[in-house]
């Protein structure tokens, strides 16, 4: 069983460089097609996301892996060297380059890969992006969440005043001592969509399938907020907690081996996607 993996380069509608990757397996094409969100300081090479897009290919799915186009990454793929472009990558930047991508997937050039349903799976902040995202688009048919975030308001009084005061803060990176810089621009586009980007407020309006998995040892997003997701929409949700998984279900970059708390949330994940798809089949018989 050999995993294809084709390029995908495009841009979005304010004309911003989007890059990613496609992994399938031909023999199960056409296929339903799983869009993965990365968090922020995250990339589509980062980790552990390479391995879940083969493990993905192999089980059915067609797997789309990208860079939004303000995370930082610029000709290395493995490295944030565009500090100036993370540090206005706003939430409104995000939903655009991830609605470019359904588009794409819809497109004439991407239909001889697709069965017609396209889950979205986000990691951390990228799971609030596909929350938004999957309210505002009918064409998203399910929607995986690891590790999200229940919430965008993350800055503390002290940093909302140093943004209005010097129209910056720095923000440290969990476990280094590296600074990454965020302008106001970001806050700005929080505070004048807050309404439209309140998650658990968004979640509570799906009527889609939802999986939310979580490591009970997350110390950057808790558990907590986990529980805020699955307490706003208990109809539609299934909820798996990770024992001993950290944030990042205890991979580092560059992944050496997968873990096996990292191997229990795409096991879980590609079973709830693929339920999804024997039950539909089923109905139609």
């Amino acid at each position: 069983m050999k995993v294809e993996v084709k390029p995908l380069s495009l841009r979005n509608a304010s004309g911003n460089k989007i890059t990613g990757d496609v992994h399938f397996v031909r023999d199960f094409l056409p296929a339903p097609v799983v869009i993965y969100s990365h968090g922020f300081l995250g990339f589509k090479d980062w980790g552990f996301i390479p391995y879940v897009a083969d493990k993905f290919a192999e089980s059915g799915f067609v797997f789309v892996r990208f860079n939004f186009s303000h995370n930082g990454i610029g000709e290395n793929p493995n490295k944030i060297t565009e500090f100036d472009k993370l540090a206005r990558n706003t939430i409104s930047k995000q939903i655009e380059d991830l609605t470019s991508v359904i588009d794409y997937v819809f497109s004439d050039e991407f239909k001889i890969l697709t069965s017609g349903e396209v889950f979205l799976l986000g990691h951390s902040g990228g799971g609030g992006i596909s929350i938004i995202k999957a309210v505002e688009d009918e064409r998203v048919k399910a929607l995986g969440l690891w590790a999200s975030i229940s919430t965008f308001r993350r800055y503390s009084r002290h940093q909302i005043e140093e943004l209005k005061k010097n129209g910056y803060i720095f923000v440290r990176v969990p476990d280094s001592v590296i600074q990454i810089r965020v302008e106001k621009i970001v806050y700005d586009d929080f505070v004048e969509n807050q309404d439209r980007y309140d998650i658990t407020k968004a979640i509570s309006k799906l009527n889609i399938p939802i999986l939310i998995v979580h490591g009970t040892a997350d110390a950057i997003v808790p558990v907590v907020e986990a529980e805020q997701l699955r307490d706003a929409n208990p109809k539609h949700t299934n909820f798996i907690l990770i024992p001993e998984a950290n944030h990042l279900f205890n991979i580092k970059h560059p992944m050496e081996l997968p873990s096996k708390q990292l191997n229990m949330a795409i096991d879980v994940t590609i079973s709830f996607f693929k339920n999804l798809i024997e039950n539909k089949k089923a109905i139609k018989e």
